[in-house]
């Protein structure tokens, strides 16, 4: 059996350009204590860690995929943006 667990990145700063988007200072201690706890209780067992290239995403499986002991496998794949021309341009990413 297949199961599938997902981890949303921790609070992040955000700009027009959202793959620059970094984790706050809030963001970086969230990952940190969801490690800590993957750590300790191993409550999930996963075969492979994925993280999406956008950097919040991406610094995200990078502090706390070491309670696993596994590598990141980056996939731009599992972006939830995808603004392609419209990067950079006010709104285009959010319709607004």
């Amino acid at each position: 059996m297949t199961q599938l667990y997902f981890i949303r990145h921790g609070e992040a700063t955000y700009s027009p350009d959202d793959n620059a988007a970094a984790l706050t200072p809030l963001g970086v201690a969230q990952c940190e204590r969801l490690r800590d706890r993957l750590a300790a209780t191993r409550e999930i067992r996963p075969d492979v860690v994925i993280a999406s290239t956008m950097r919040r995403a991406a610094v995200t499986a990078e502090i706390v995929a070491p309670a696993f002991g596994l590598p990141i496998v980056y996939d731009d794949g599992v972006e939830e943006i995808r603004p392609g021309a419209l990067r950079g341009v006010p709104g285009g990413t959010r319709g607004g």
